[in-house]
């Protein structure tokens, strides 16, 4: 990489007078780019969550990018510890539900190594667990049907022969 100092000569004219001065340049280069603040990609939504469920997990950096390709750093809020915990590990967002309600505004930061940020936020609702589903059952029988090697097929409806609890 080569370095440059410029000088410029200036020739400054006025009524009836005249100057010279010489004005140094940066011998620095050219200078940087300004940095930018990192942006949102996508929206996240998680969803709804069931007490004593699975927690939910979201990739922050899926839904960031920065135009100056910094690395960025994350960090969230946990507005409504009573319905669900949130925490945060690298760029990866944990919510498990705790109690049946909505959370307040979870919001997500995204932090650039010059302190530049974006956010994005999100509720997440908590409802009760579904009932298990269970297994549906025989309501009659079949009847028996006999084939033969080389002959025709025979159909037979099982409408109406079994029975879902849960509908």
């Amino acid at each position: 990489m080569f370095r440059v100092l410029l000088t410029l000569f200036l020739l400054a004219t006025g009524p009836g007078q005249a100057a010279r001065g010489a004005v140094p340049g940066s011998p620095f280069g050219p200078a940087l780019p300004q940095n930018q603040a990192p942006e949102t990609v996508d929206y996240i939504d998680v969803g709804t969550l069931y007490v004593g469920g699975s927690s939910a997990t979201v990739n922050a950096s899926s839904y960031f990018s920065d135009p100056n390709g910094d690395t960025l750093a994350y960090s969230v809020n946990n507005p409504s510890p009573s319905v669900a915990t949130v925490s945060i590990s690298g760029s990866t967002v944990t919510i498990a539900p705790v109690a049946v309600g909505t959370t307040g505004k979870i919001v997500v930061t995204a932090e650039d190594p010059g302190g530049l940020t974006a956010t994005q936020d999100f509720n997440v609702t908590v409802e009760n667990a579904p009932p298990p589903n269970r297994t549906p059952t025989a309501v009659g029988s079949i009847s028996n049907v006999t084939l033969r090697v080389g002959g025709s097929s025979a159909t037979r409806s099982v409408s109406g022969k079994f029975s879902d609890p849960d509908g």
